[in-house]
């Protein structure tokens, strides 16, 4: 009690005393006993040592049963009703009729009642009560309480009794009395001046912190008012814990703290509000940098002056300071007139050293100290090595040494780099003047004669080189350290009466890559001292700092302060019915194309479908690229956040764009850890073709972080200070229009932006035209404010000017729970290891990051317009180079290699090191004759060789083995053997199954000489082919083809047809066929012959096929329209796969007596799509050739 009196701690009541007994057995678990019931009272009455006739209620459990309600009635009136005067009767009442029945927890909410019922003198009534219980003798002075009352006067503290029983026996019963608060002392400690106060707030999650503050400001602004504001502060500072993420307020009335309360629940603070959160559970240790010559004005100690903490510490080194210097620092303070540089070097010292002790009484205190100049003096005080004394004796004799010196000499802080500097003195041939400080890597202080000095300042400010003065006339020269910063120093407090080094101790930090730290200060030029002191203190609170409020708070509680204010958030969802077809739509206000789900049976596989079209696109605006709006990437991240559920999203690839012209069948397929976004279009007839579905977007995800996220803070202030370069808000939108896209999908608006080339900041607010602060669609969709991160983020990259997509990220983080805010900041850099890639980080109004987007790398599209008329990017070839080996190899339990050809598979097997791996040899059955003589028998192994991958693949797959599969064949490329031309279509389905079954494959490797290639299976990783050429592994990228190899502009280098030679196309009468034909007499062409299995019908019985229902009646009908434009159309009808297709071919050709053939078309060509674990050796039969086995020699 006394502890809790002491603390000025709120006491509502006190309990007196309290008696718990137990007895189960005399009458039973279940039946009550009245003695026991009087024993426990007379008990806690006797532990409480008060008269039973001074307690004026009793709060009964009120069991409501026959037998227990008459029972402790009775027990009651035995103790508390006889022997009273029946004017001053003992009231009884029970919480029950409330509340009901709470079981464990019944008699808790009985004895809150009773408190609170002593604590406001209210008795209050029994609710519902109509007719007493005819069992039970209510004249015995113990009455209900009817109607509320006050409590009645009787002289002596109010007091309560509150009965409690259990099942089993247990019986309880507790005595509550008044607290009367006695006088409060008289304090003997200096309070901290009543004008300014902190408020303190904090809560586990950002968006809690907000909606406290709005929970404040409603407060304060009514029932706060009549609180001293010093006892709210005290209350918030002293009687809570601080959690992680923190907010303060440097206030001044309570009209004051409901301004920047409210400013800040909006995400807009004000001056002189501060938050930041901390991510270490120790507190932060705090740098105090005491600084040099330059930070006096003439008013900066006379409000410190009446501070008897600052006064004594400058009182007590005066009497030197008058014997060494002959003035006296006390009579300099309060007048103003600070002197020469030898006074103002003194009056500095004073200030630093007086701070110090204000910030020691406050309860800050410091883990380590730089000095700087004259500052290194009031460094050494603080860190102990040395006396005040000592330090004032040191300081007043250096002035009087400097006085020789005094106005001769001059200083400036220059924005340019030391080097830079001392090369320009030398240009200059300024002999007399020195580059004297590197003050961060940035800036540094050029010193020297004033003349010179002043010279030399004009010249820098006409290079645009800027400048700042230090007001002193003699040339100091000292270094800043930044060892402090290497020894992971984050918190900076300068101890001046100006900030002078906070900008180069920021400068020093982010050239070494340090970037969340704060660098702070204890006064301001012509600014109130107690504000900006209390002001550090909080930006130091608000970083993670030790800051000892109880030193500072010394106030009475505030009663009835807000505590936690719940986040309600509404889980319920209305259901309504809605037709089969629309609820297979996406809803369009949650921004992503998530229709009905649907779980596949006996899979972990999960399908989203939904339909797209001009009417449920979901995004509000338009996003036109080139005449053709497409689906936003943001809504497509949206889109596999929301199916998945996912915290982090990895290596997404964005593949192709989703149209949104023509209706589509959109599909969102979840397995595993994996995810793929597919479309077809819907026919006319609302039926979606089924056949040709495309993979738009592929992606990894995870439902939970890799490990406990940490709150990241951007210093927004510092990267704006950096880049130094502000651009107009309108600046990306304009960018964005000047290479075709002339809309938003969402009507985001940039209102600040600063960029350059490396990095950008812009505050974005996502519905401009929203007054409320709320935006019209669903809150929690992350589609808006990232349609704005990559809109902006492409044009990081301006000074080439394209129509860049996203295409590849390696990573999206989400690091809160809350939705996203309607304005945020957004902070790019440009990645450093890849072309046209940046690093995004989406954060809230205080820097703290929101959503992490590492390395989206942006694409050009076809057709913008810097590439038009140009070859770049329109012409692409294989380009074989040397790959790079992974860092980390393949870990390799097993090999198992499998061959139709035994003595291939154990010329491998010799080449492997049997020490450090295993092997096994499987033999498949049915192995090719290697002494079969016609070639045509190894081309006719290639179904085979296609049908064996696919048989091993779809295996693997289906049994979820963690296999990687790799394809080992020699010389495919350089087709040197009639077998390595049967291998050749292996190349083109490894690259399929790469894109279809990435997990299975490994790669498809094209040796030069038949030995294991274990280097490149453990160290070559996520490719789909290697080739091996002179010992060297190497991989095709596409690469545009350089100008060098364009075709010089003479006609006879066109690659059109020419009139004068023939022209072959194989599959000639099928509808592709014909359509070359036609397009190649439309560019000239006079020749065409076109090769097919079927005969065309004879010329005279033409007529009558063209008006039958023949197959061959369009086939005809097209020849004829070519042949009216003067073409010569001769149909040759040879099986092209045929083992003796060539020599048939060759002799009907020569006898049609035609110029010679300029060019050869395949389009015979037979089309079969499905997925690759569908597929069958009958549809590659039917694609690769028509009858293969037919002709075996």
């Amino acid at each position: 009690m006394a502890e809790a009196v002491m603390d000025g701690d709120h006491i509502l009541a006190v309990l007196k005393g309290t008696a718990v007994a137990q007895d189960g057995h005399t009458n039973g678990i279940m039946a009550p006993d009245q003695k026991a019931q009087e024993l426990v009272a007379r008990k806690a009455l006797e532990i409480a040592r008060v008269d039973p006739n001074t307690v004026d209620y009793v709060e009964a459990h009120a069991t409501s049963t026959p037998v227990g309600d008459p029972t402790e009635v009775s027990a009651i009136s035995t103790v508390y009703g006889k022997g009273r005067r029946p004017d001053k009767p003992c009231y009884i009442g029970s919480v029950k009729p409330n509340v009901g029945h709470l079981e464990a927890g019944a008699d808790a909410v009985g004895f809150i009642r009773a408190v609170m019922s002593v604590q406001k003198g209210i008795l209050p009534p029994q609710s519902n009560l109509k007719t007493l219980n005819t069992k039970v003798d209510w004249s015995e002075g113990v009455p209900v309480v009817r109607q509320c009352e006050e409590w009645p006067d009787s002289g002596y503290p109010r007091r309560a009794g509150v009965c409690s029983y259990g099942y089993g026996g247990t019986v309880s019963h507790g005595i509550i009395e008044q607290y009367i608060e006695p006088d409060p002392p008289i304090s003997s400690k200096e309070q901290w001046p009543k004008k300014t106060q902190i408020l303190l707030h904090s809560a586990p999650q950002r968006r809690q912190l907000e909606i406290q503050a709005a929970t404040h400001v409603k407060w304060i602004s009514i029932d706060g008012k009549q609180h001293d504001l010093g006892c709210v502060a005290t209350t918030l500072g002293t009687r809570q814990n601080h959690r992680k993420h923190r907010a303060a307020f440097v206030i001044e009335s309570h009209d004051d703290s409901a301004r920047k309360l409210s400013a800040f629940a909006c995400q807009s603070p004000l001056r002189w509000s501060t938050s930041g959160g901390i991510t270490e559970s120790d507190s932060k240790p705090v740098v105090w940098v005491f600084s040099g010559h330059g930070a006096q004005w003439a008013d900066m100690a006379q409000e410190l002056l009446r501070y008897s903490i600052f006064r004594s510490v400058v009182d007590s080194v005066d009497t030197i300071v008058q014997e060494e210097m002959g003035f006296s620092a006390i009579q300099a303070m309060k007048s103003g007139v600070l002197g020469g540089s030898d006074q103002v070097q003194v009056l500095t010292y004073l200030m630093q050293i007086g701070l110090s002790g204000v910030l020691r009484s406050q309860g800050v205190s410091c883990n380590a100290v730089i000095g700087h100049s004259v500052g290194e003096i009031a460094a050494s005080i603080a860190a102990g090595y040395i006396t005040p004394i000592e330090g004032n004796l040191t300081i007043t004799r250096r002035a009087k040494l400097h006085r020789r010196f005094m106005g001769a000499g001059a200083i400036i802080l220059v924005r340019a780099s030391f080097e830079e500097m001392t090369r320009e003195i030398n240009i200059q041939d300024s002999g007399s003047l020195v580059a004297a400080i590197i003050s961060s890597p940035s800036s540094c202080v050029v010193s020297g004669p004033k003349e010179e000095v002043e010279i030399f300042g004009e010249n820098l400010k006409s290079k645009d080189i800027k400048i700042f003065r230090v007001d002193t006339d003699i040339a100091f020269h000292h270094p800043i350290l930044p060892a402090a910063a290497e020894d992971r120093k984050r918190l900076f407090l300068e101890i001046s009466p100006h900030r002078i080094v906070s900008h180069s101790i920021e400068e020093t930090l982010l050239d070494i890559g340090v970037g969340d730290f704060i660098v702070t200060n204890t006064m301001l030029r012509e600014t109130p001292a107690e504000r900006t002191i209390l002001y550090s203190m909080a930006q130091l609170h608000c970083q993670g700092a030790n800051v000892d409020w109880n030193q500072h708070m010394r106030d009475t509680w505030a009663p009835n302060v807000p505590t936690t204010t719940w986040n309600h958030r509404s889980i319920s969802r209305q259901i309504q019915a809605r037709s089969e077809e629309s609820s297979r739509v996406h809803e369009v206000d949650k921004h992503n194309l998530l229709g009905q789900r649907t779980s596949v049976a006996g899979d972990d596989i999960i399908v989203y479908e939904t339909r797209l079209d001009r009417q449920t696109k979901p995004f509000p605006g338009r996003r036109p690229v080139h005449g053709c709006e497409i689906v936003p990437a943001a809504v497509l991240v949206n889109t596999f956040l929301q199916g998945t559920g996912a915290r982090v999203l990895y290596n997404l690839c964005l593949r192709i764009p989703i149209a949104v012209s023509e209706p589509r069948q959109v599909q969102l397929i979840v397995q595993s850890n994996q995810s793929r976004l597919c479309t077809c279009l819907v026919e006319n007839n609302g039926i979606e073709t089924g056949s040709n579905w495309l993979t738009h977007t592929t992606s990894y995800w995870t439902a939970e972080q890799d490990e406990q996220p940490t709150t990241k803070i951007v210093n927004i202030e510092a990267v704006k200070a950096r880049i130094n370069n502000k651009l107009k808000s309108s600046f990306s939108i304009g960018c964005l229009a000047s290479v075709g896209v002339s809309d938003m999908g969402f009507p985001w608006a940039v209102t600040e932006h600063h960029g350059d080339l490396d990095e950008m900041v812009a505050r974005v607010d996502v519905s401009p035209n929203s007054n409320s602060g709320k935006v019209p669609w669903d809150i929690h969709p992350w589609a808006p404010i990232l349609d704005s991160a990559t809109s902006v983020a492409s044009t990081l990259f301006f000074d080439m000017p394209r129509l860049r997509m996203p295409a590849h990220v390696e990573e999206v983080r989400i690091l809160v729970q809350q939705p996203p805010p309607k304005i945020a900041l957004l902070y790019i850099k440009k990645a450093t290891d890849s072309d046209y890639t940046a690093h995004i980080s989406i954060c809230n109004g205080y820097g703290t990051v929101l959503i992490q987007v590492s390395s989206m790398r942006f694409s050009e599209i076809d057709g913008t317009s810097e590439n038009r008329g140009s070859l770049d990017g329109l012409v692409h070839q294989l380009a074989w180079s040397p790959t790079t080996y992974s860092e980390s190899p393949l870990h390799i339990n097993h090999i198992t290699l499998m061959s139709r050809n035994e003595v291939l598979a154990n010329s491998y097997v010799a080449s492997i090191d049997r020490e450090t791996q295993t092997v096994t040899v499987l033999t498949i059955p049915e192995g090719l004759s290697e002494l079969a003589g016609s070639s045509w028998w190894h081309l006719s192994c290639l179904a085979r060789f296609v049908s064996d991958l696919l048989d091993l693949v779809r295996f693997i797959s289906i049994s979820a083995l963690t296999v990687k599969v790799f394809v080992l064949a020699q010389g495919v490329l350089k087709a040197e053997s009639v077998t390595s031309l049967a291998q050749t279509p292996l190349h083109g389905l490894s690259r399929i199954i790469a894109s279809e079954v990435p997990d299975t494959w490994g790669a498809l490797i094209d040796l030069e000489v038949p030995a294991f290639p274990l280097a490149i299976i453990k160290y070559i990783q996520q490719t789909d082919i290697v080739q091996v050429s002179d010992g060297i592994p190497r991989v095709a990228p596409l690469r545009p083809i350089p100008r060098s190899k364009a075709l010089p502009p003479p006609e006879h280098h066109s690659l059109l047809p020419h009139p004068s030679g023939t022209y072959l196309i194989t599959g000639g009468l099928g509808d592709l066929g014909l359509a070359t034909a036609e397009s190649l007499v439309q560019k000239g062409a006079r020749r065409t012959i076109l090769v097919s299995c079927r005969p065309l019908p004879h010329r005279r019985d033409w007529a009558s096929v063209v008006h039958s229902s023949s197959s061959m009646a369009p086939a005809i009908q097209k020849i004829q329209s070519m042949e009216t434009r003067g073409a010569t159309i001769q149909a040759i009808s040879v099986d092209i796969a045929s083992h003796n297709a060539v020599s048939q071919l060759s002799s009907r050709i020569d006898g049609l007596y035609l110029p010679p053939i300029r060019g050869v078309i395949h389009a015979a060509e037979v089309l079969h799509n499905e997925p690759i674990l569908s597929a069958t050796p009958d549809s590659f039969g039917r694609v690769l050739t028509q009858k293969p086995q037919a002709h075996s020699p």
